[in-house]
This record gives structure tokens, sequence and C-alpha cells, in this order.
């Protein structure tokens, strides 16, 4: 049997009101209102997600953490937190996760899987079988973080 792994960057979910790395950047540091505002904008949030997302790392990682968290991305110029959590070893590891999972979380729930691209190859790879489709996470129970918890305190 043939295997196929797919490689997807976060701008493979823009079309269901998901961030881009370089919107997720700009949420998480909290330095251009208006870029943050476009964000949310796009991705169809009518809130400002950021008090959730505070609020969410100050309970598990304190202020000066998350404020050295926010600084040291800004100043790094690195267009992703993949690529600044790789450049810093595990300094951030754990606080970058929470982060990320706590602003996709809203996106998640709230997103429409069943249009565009995501709808088409996930018909074309169940076509391919329940072996494939079973735990393949694609559009599909346990897909994802929401998938997997109901809210932010499972991780």
């Amino acid at each position: 049997m043939r295997r196929t792994v797919l490689i997807l960057g976060a701008g493979a979910s823009c079309p269901y009101g998901f961030p881009t790395a370089g919107e997720l950047r700009e949420i998480i540091v909290q330095h251009n209102k208006e870029k943050v505002h476009a964000a949310a904008t796009r991705m169809r949030i009518e809130r400002n997600l950021w008090p959730e997302v505070r609020k969410f790392a100050l309970a598990r990682h304190g202020d000066a953490e998350l404020t050295r968290f926010q600084k040291e991305f800004l100043l790094s110029q690195f267009p992703s937190a993949d690529a600044f959590v790789q450049s810093r070893g595990q300094n951030f590891d754990v606080i970058a996760r929470h982060l990320i999972a706590a602003v996709l979380l809203p996106c998640e729930h709230s997103s429409d899987l069943d249009n565009d691209w995501y709808q088409s190859l996930r018909n074309n790879l169940l076509q391919a079988g329940p072996a494939f489709a079973k735990g393949s996470g694609i559009g599909g129970q346990g897909s994802g973080i929401g998938g997997q918890c109901a809210n932010l305190d499972c991780l």
C-alpha cells in the first residue's frame, strides 16, 4: 500500500476562518492593533480573542513569562511561532503551544469544513476506504484540537 503524507501550512485553512502564520503572530504579540483587528475580521471572529487567550496563558505561565514570550517573539522577526520556537530550543515550547491552541480553538468551533478544498480532499480520501479514513483527522471525529477537547482546560 502506498502511503501519502500531506504537509500543510497555516494558509491552507484560511478559507475556513483560521489565521495565517503571520496573523497568528500578530494576535500573539499584540503589537499592531490594526493588523490584529484585520486578522480577526478576515477570520470572521466578532469578538476580541486576546482577553481569553491572555487569561488562559496567565493562568498557566504568569505575566512575566507571557510578556517575555511576546517581546522576544516580536523582536525576533521570525514570521511564525514555529520558526521562533525552533530557534529558541525548548525555552518557549509549552507557552507557544498554549497560545496557539488558545487562538485556534475558537476558530475551530466556528469553522465550516464542508466547503472549499477540504471537502473535496476529504471526499476523495474517504473513497479510499475505511482503513484510510479511520483516524485520518480530516474533517472527521477527533480532528484537530477541538476534536479532542471541548475547551482549553484539556491542554
